[in-house]
């Protein structure tokens, strides 16, 4: 007996949250420091990671700055399992513009979730833009 072939799944745009997420977690990386380094008693250790102050999964502001923190992997993967500590004490103590900026903001629309096209050229210009000015061209 002979089953027919399975239709080939349709190609994936290139424009999709994870490649926006990439280009975003570049930026937020080109800080080039944790900035949690000395503002809590946790050694720094591991690479440098994007880490959001409201989770990511909160996708109003998912892609937003103000809403992301340069950490180390010590102080990230810490932080997520503290998740009480980050957002009442660590966040307003060391960060009080932007958690309150994310208060404010993690309500409303800052970007049109399904135009990945738009949010990806938009944060490639500024990852190319920090580049540029990172090697002085």
């Amino acid at each position: 007996m002979m089953f027919p072939k399975p239709e080939k799944k349709k190609k994936k745009t290139k424009y999709t949250e994870k490649k926006a997420d990439e280009i975003f977690s570049k930026i937020v990386r080109m800080r080039g420091t944790c900035q949690g380094k000395g503002l809590d008693d946790h050694p720094c250790k591991g690479g440098l990671q994007c880490a959001h102050i409201i989770t990511r999964g909160m996708h109003k502001i998912r892609f937003h700055e103000y809403n992301a923190l340069c950490l180390c992997a010590a102080h990230h993967v810490w932080y997520t399992h503290h998740s009480d500590q980050w957002i009442l004490d660590f966040i307003p103590k060391n960060f009080p513009k932007q958690y309150e900026w994310c208060m404010r903001h993690r309500r409303e629309l800052l970007y049109d979730r399904t135009d990945f096209k738009m949010l990806i050229e938009k944060l490639s210009l500024e990852l190319l833009s920090l580049q540029e000015n990172k090697i002085g061209i």
